[in-house]
């Protein structure tokens, strides 16, 4: 296998009412998402052609498309994210995906909840 190489896209951010609870449901919450594209960007690197690469745009799309499907579990939203990417681009080997919900409905004080989940292409 050739060298893979990593493109990221942090921080993307949405503001959705995703949660189990009608509270949760009714009411937006900040959620950031944090990809990492692991594939062989070695022609792109040489040749400066978007068709060479990943575009990132179309990668925001489908993060942003699923994030926007309602769902009760940010861990659900993940599988999801991963298999439209996966589906959309064979040439991508690996990913890596956090989503983290920020300042979560619950009783405590804490910052975000953070699910993170890697995959890797069979050949």
């Amino acid at each position: 296998m050739k060298k893979l190489q990593k493109l990221k896209l942090t921080k993307m951010t949405f503001q959705m009412n995703h949660g189990v609870y009608e509270f949760e449901q009714n009411k937006n919450t900040t959620f950031e998402v944090n990809l990492s594209i692991f594939s062989n960007f070695s022609v792109s690197m040489q040749t400066d052609q978007l068709q060479d690469t990943i575009d990132y745009q179309v990668i925001y799309d489908l993060v942003s498309k699923e994030m926007h499907i309602r769902a009760h579990l940010i861990e659900h939203i993940a599988h999801r994210i991963i298999q439209s990417i996966a589906n959309d681009f064979k040439e991508i080997k690996k990913l890596k995906l956090k989503i983290s919900k920020m300042n979560p409905p619950i009783q405590g004080d804490i910052k975000k909840t953070e699910f993170e989940v890697k995959w890797k292409r069979k050949n």
